[in-house]
């Protein structure tokens, strides 16, 4: 009886749970007032907001001076609490730390070592001569860095926005990209601990699309949600069903589909909704195949480096992007992100990209072995008048200026100002 009892009451309970939360909707056979050339226009921008024309303007205006900044501090600071005081991770060792990986995303070796590697056929000079395998792996071991502040846009939202889930070959999350894969928001996927929010009747899954919509301009866009939502059922090879708020079942267009019956291609009406849809939901879908052409892909335990990495690519293809639709089309994305690379890499040098096809003989001035120079004049040098030895507190020895010697002294002459150690002093007057 007891049993029995408890049964009825736990019924009970689950019963009106469910009719709590069930709502009745009234639906009718109806079309939507939307259609083919009667949807609001869009009254947002296309321009982008980026001043310059290199494709390293592009890029740096995605990774911004302020990201770099707060990178180089906090890697600083992660180095000092693990007892690495002397490291000095300085802005322009970060940039061609990012130029070196973006070299490797189309460069690939089964092993980090091999681009530095001293045999023959391995060694890749750009990164080489910019930074030691060592180096690069301090950088690496130590890098951190906190959560990125939201930046403004480089470029307005554009009219038609897809969201869709993207996944890292170690996180997922939730993106919003434009019909062409470029980026407008990212959120990351941290477990079913990582949201504090509350969760509303509609789910995760819906609160996290609400969410990434949030901040979209209601000023420049039309915005439908809740009610008038029109249901369209459409027999193709196989049923396909599509609720939208803002399209409704008005025949679009005709499409080729294959007849079993007739053995033959047939023409049959689509949905304006369905063909709506496929226009503007595959931007993600885009982003995904264009990451996956040149990955800055490592194996590495920190699950972060690998999300700054995927970042990068991002930040690559969005700049990209913004530098075709400004009439930039003669570069497709290999050339564009080897261009950046070189660029990063040669910050605060003075290595410029010649143009025009490349040297095919090293200059001889290239070839010829650094001899020192002279500053004093030799009437000065040989006059025999006040050149006595002085030596200095200098931390570093610089080498002798003696035709004929090759060691480091801290002594250097008093009236020349030249270095010169004793032994050589006599004959470097002479």
């Amino acid at each position: 009886m007891t049993l029995i009892l408890k049964t009825r009451f736990l019924t009970q309970l689950i019963s009106n749970k469910i009719n709590k939360s069930k709502k009745n909707y009234k639906w009718c056979k109806n079309d939507s007032m939307y259609g083919p050339g009667t949807l609001p226009p869009f009254l947002g921008s296309e321009a982008t907001n980026i001043q310059g024309n290199s494709s390293l303007e592009y890029f740096l205006s995605f990774f911004t001076e302020d990201i770099v900044e707060n990178i180089v501090y906090q890697t600083n600071i992660y180095a000092a609490q693990n007892n690495k005081l002397n490291v000095g991770f300085t802005k322009k060792e970060f940039c061609r730390f990012l130029g070196i990986n973006l070299i490797m995303s189309y460069i690939k070796y089964p092993r980090l070592r091999f681009y530095w590697s001293s045999d023959e056929g391995l060694q890749i000079n750009l990164i080489a001569n910019s930074m030691s395998v060592n180096r690069y792996e301090l950088i690496l071991r130590y890098m951190h860095f906190i959560d990125w502040k939201k930046t403004s846009y480089a470029a307005e939202p554009k009219e038609y926005q897809s969201i869709d889930e993207q996944i890292i070959p170690l996180k997922g999350r939730l993106v919003r990209a434009g019909v062409s894969a470029y980026i407008n928001g990212i959120e990351v996927y941290q477990g079913a601990s990582g949201y504090r929010g509350v969760i509303s009747d509609f789910g995760v899954c819906a609160d996290v699309v609400l969410r990434l919509s949030s901040d979209l301009s209601e000023s420049s866009r039309s915005y439908y949600e809740s009610e008038n939502i029109t249901v369209t059922k459409w027999l193709d090879n196989n049923a396909v069903h599509v609720a939208s708020s803002c399209t409704g079942n008005k025949l679009q267009n005709c499409i080729q589909r294959w007849c079993k019956f007739f053995r033959t291609m047939i023409l049959i009406n689509r949905p304006f909704a369905v063909g709506f849809y496929n226009k503007n939901m595959g931007g993600v879908d885009l982003l995904d195949q264009l990451l996956a052409l040149y990955p800055s892909r490592r194996r590495n335990k920190r699950w972060y480096i690998r999300v700054l990495m995927h970042f990068l690519d991002v930040v690559v293809v969005n700049a990209w992007i913004l530098f075709k639709q400004n009439g930039n089309t003669k570069h497709d994305l290999l050339e564009f992100k080897t261009s950046v690379g070189r660029a990063l890499i040669n910050i605060g040098t003075n290595n410029v990209n010649r143009k025009g096809r490349p040297r095919s003989v090293t200059p001889p001035s290239i070839l010829k072995p650094r001899k020192p120079s002279y500053h004093a004049p030799d009437k000065i040098r040989k006059d025999q008048f006040g050149h006595w030895p002085k030596l200095t507190d200098i931390k570093n020895a610089r080498r002798c200026h003696s035709k004929t010697c090759s060691r480091k002294t801290k002594h250097i002459c008093k009236r020349c100002n030249e270095p010169c150690c004793l032994d050589c002093f006599e004959d470097f007057h002479a």
